[in-house]
């Protein structure tokens, strides 16, 4: 996963970009569907960003 800050824009598995705002709404439809906790380290591995990008 490659993250360019500059653009906002990281790239998945299978190289395709993911917009900041792509990827938020990714994240809140993960917190929104989940009924256990989830970690910020899961959450940061699953979107190919770094932790503190989670938290």
């Amino acid at each position: 996963m490659f993250f360019d800050v500059a653009h906002g824009l990281s790239v998945n598995d299978v190289g395709a970009r993911m917009t900041t705002e792509a990827r938020r709404s990714r994240l809140l439809d993960t917190l929104e569907s989940v009924r256990e906790p989830v970690s910020g380290s899961q959450l940061s591995a699953q979107l190919g960003v770094s932790r503190q990008a989670i938290v």
